[in-house]
This record gives C-alpha cells, structure tokens and sequence, in this order.
C-alpha cells in the first residue's frame, strides 16, 4: 500500500519508478546472504532499468532496511547510482534505541535463525504490537470514535492490512543485519562486511537525501541522521518530517508536502 501510494506521487511528479518484487521467501532461501540480495539482487533490478530506459545510472530509493540493501549496493556499485535516498534507514544504532530497537540488538540472532530458519512474518508482527500493546487495543475505537467516510475506512484497512501482512525474513540476512548492525554497530563505523566487501560510507559520493520522521518509534532520528556526517557526499540534504514510520509513507501531510520536496530534490539531479 505504501509503495503504490508513493509510487503514483511520483509518477504524477513525472518520474518513471520502479519497485522491486522480492517475493514470499520459502526454507530452501534461508542460507540467502545479505550479498545475495543487496548486491546480486539489486544488481539484476538496476541492470533491467538501465535496459528499459537507456540510462546509465538510476536513482536508488530505500525505505528501512531497503534503505540498507539499497546503501550497500551504493557503495560497492557506485558507477550505477545516480542520487540516493535513504527513508527511515537505521544505520546507526548505538544512538537513542526505541523498544524495537532495544529488544533486537538483544536477541541471540543464531538460535532464532537455527530455531526457524527464516523469521516468521507473524513473529515480527508480535513485536510490532508488543511496542506498544496500550496504543494497538486503542487505535480501532479512537479511529472509529467520529464518522468516517467508505474511503477513509477502506484506505485504513488497507494500510491495517498492509501493516500486518508481514512476509518472512531471509534467516540468513536477517543473521547478518541483526548481529552487524543492531549488534555491533558496524555500518556507521564502516567496519561492516558484505561478501567480500567491506561497506565504507565515505567512499561514496553520489547525492545523498536522507528521509527521516521525528515520531517515529521503530527507526528513531538519531538513527538515521548519522549517516549525513559519515557519507562522503558534499551534495547532501536531511529532511526531519513532524510524523512517524509508517505517516511518513501515507500521511495526507507527507502528500502534500513530503513527497512534492522529494520529486523537486529529484528533478534537480535529473
């Protein structure tokens, strides 16, 4: 839902988008490493749109930990990125931790991913709902609390939907990420290893926009806006928006007025 209603945004802005598929992982893609996807799979979508279009490099756009997988491929295949945008990416995690946050960079990564081999959707689920257990009973009766239009329910559900349809997590990748980033906070250092490479931010020098929500409870400022200090762009911008993870995608404020000052960065660097 998010991605279709950010997707058209733009579109309307003039831009063609592109999202990547990654589809519904099964056990036999477990041992898939963090390479696999931020590097090979990447790496198949941008040399299709080069294909599509004739272009010689693409703008990456990443949203959370697509925002890592679209980072790394930035900086070990910098020859294709045009500009990059970072939305609600944690990159560094020793800074404010929100519950989530707290509650990951605890967990014993190996035996959940020896346990489960992929991490189940519901799982993640719980833990979204365990962050806050008071706001998840009360948000149905508040939302429900004054006359709603058929359009407003069925975009609520929608995004309730989208929300808690959570796929599973590649075990393998999920290892990776938990254990270098939530861990030991290894991105930010640039001491972070991804196949061979090991992921230095300030060797890259694309265009950087860094897109952050200053509610939000699941990837927290600090978090993200580290990276501005890091990155070896001169050509970088920080957006603070006044709302949370998910209004940061869907909000009718982050319509107005998000989205509009993104497509400009954009065109800028077209």
């Amino acid at each position: 839902v998010f991605l279709y209603i950010r997707r058209k945004n733009l579109q309307r802005q003039g831009f063609d988008i592109y999202a990547t598929d990654w589809g519904t992982p099964t056990s036999s893609d477990k041992d898939l490493s963090l390479e696999t996807y931020a590097e090979e799979y990447v790496e198949y979508a941008v040399e299709k749109i080069k294909e599509i279009t004739g272009s010689e490099k693409v703008s990456l756009f990443g949203y959370c930990w697509g925002g890592l997988f679209a980072l790394i491929y930035t900086a070990t295949h910098q020859e294709n990125v045009k500009n990059l945008i970072l939305h609600a990416t944690p990159v560094d995690i020793d800074k404010d931790k929100t519950i989530i946050e707290n509650w990951t960079s605890h967990l014993d990564a190996d035996n959940l991913v020896n346990v489960f081999g992929n991490i189940p959707g519901w799982l993640v689920n719980l833990a979204f709902l365990f962050r806050n257990p008071i706001e998840a009973m009360l948000k149905y009766p508040r939302y429900f609390s004054e006359p709603r239009s058929r359009d407003e329910i069925i975009q609520f559900f929608a995004i309730e939907t989208w929300l808690y349809d959570s796929t599973p997590i590649i075990g393998e990748v999920y290892r990776e990420i938990i254990d270098q980033v939530y861990r030991n906070n290894l991105l930010i250092k640039n001491q972070m290893k991804v196949g061979s490479d090991i992921i230095n931010l300030k060797n890259i020098t694309v265009p950087l926009l860094d897109i952050v929500g200053t509610n939000d409870d699941l990837v927290p400022p600090s978090a993200s806006t580290s990276i501005i200090n890091v990155i070896g762009s001169k050509d970088k911008k920080l957006i603070e928006f006044p709302t949370g993870h998910v209004g940061l995608c869907v909000s009718l404020a982050a319509h107005e007025r998000l989205w509009p000052e993104v497509g400009e960065w954009i065109e800028q660097r077209s």
